[in-house]
């Protein structure tokens, strides 16, 4: 995620910058730039449409915005027992 997100911003042009750690905020800070671009364009669903780069990025910071979420949550229901650091050490994100 941390290596594809410089990659999505730039080809939007959108001022945006990875720190150490990518957290919900960020992302939702980005989504909101990336939804400011749309204009009028439509966004589609379903068989033989094809969707336009702005709604497949959008959608792929949605998609990170949960997996983030997942993450803090499970980090913080198992805190104590060492499974947290487990999760992180085996995530193939890069956690």
């Amino acid at each position: 995620m941390k290596a594809e997100l410089p990659k999505l911003v730039a080809q939007f042009d959108v001022r945006f910058r990875v720190g150490d750690k990518v957290r919900c905020k960020d992302l939702k800070k980005l989504r909101k730039r990336l939804y400011a671009l749309k204009g009028d364009i439509q966004f589609v669903h379903g068989k033989g449409q094809r969707k336009h780069p702005l709604q497949k990025a959008i959608e792929l910071v949605d998609e990170y915005i949960a997996r983030q979420k997942q993450f803090y949550d499970y980090s913080h229901m198992h805190k104590n027992t060492g499974v947290a650091r487990a999760i992180a050490l085996t995530s193939p994100s890069g956690y």
